[in-house]
């Protein structure tokens, strides 16, 4: 074997989203922003809404909202200790012509083009800021990285995400070959490449979508 090939999500990450930022507009407090945005998160069982509520948790119990609703695609919205707050894509706040600062959404660009996944929140008709979630690197990968370098084997990161979000977690852990953007049933292709290319490879993953390229 001379080349690596690791599937990213729960093998080189955790698998599992965490809040990693909070950029508040002037004059917000951060933990009211994540308290009334993580009671409203803590109604939706999608993966960002997770990371958003169990930050929100450790800063002490949740109110309940009322009128909670999902917006498809979009975000929730509802009511939260008297104020009607927005959690979601940028362009549901618009619907309700609200609109970030430019402070904050040159953060919120930045974190995006680090592959982040970032989250506006408003309420009583005003920008409050928003939350940044990312899959986050294992502790132990890094090192990992090193001691397959150390044998002389080539490491590459294969993976669905987008070419932004593999990158950054290839640099994060010291991979140079990242293949991104790649659907489940196209990784065993990709495997078969690196094999013509007269290299001997084996396949680490987790999970079932990476079966078909491991066998």
């Amino acid at each position: 074997v001379d080349t690596v090939v690791l599937d990213k999500t729960g093998t080189v990450t955790s698998g599992t989203m965490t809040l990693v930022e909070v950029i508040t507009e002037d004059g917000v407090d951060e933990h009211e922003l994540l308290r009334l945005a993580g009671a409203l998160e803590n109604a939706s069982e999608h993966p960002i809404a997770r990371a958003i509520a169990t930050a929100a948790k450790g800063g002490g119990p949740l109110p309940v909202p009322e009128g909670f609703a999902n917006i498809e695609g979009q975000g929730v919205q509802g009511v939260v200790d008297g104020h009607a707050v927005i959690v979601g894509r940028e362009s549901l706040l618009a619907d309700w012509a609200v609109s970030l600062s430019a402070d904050t959404a040159a953060g919120k660009a930045r974190a995006e083009a680090e592959g982040k996944t970032v989250v506006a929140v408003s309420w009583d008709g005003r920008a409050k800021g928003v939350l940044v979630v990312a899959d986050t690197v294992k502790p132990s990968s890094a090192q990992a990285i090193r001691e397959l370098r150390a044998l002389g084997l080539t490491p590459v990161l294969l993976t669905g995400d987008n070419v932004a979000v593999a990158q950054r977690i290839g640099a994060e852990v010291g991979i140079d070959e990242v293949i991104a953007e790649v659907m489940p049933q196209d990784k065993v292709a990709v495997v078969k490449r690196l094999q013509e290319q007269g290299k001997v490879v084996a396949m680490i993953g987790d999970g079932i979508n990476d079966a078909p390229a491991m066998a």
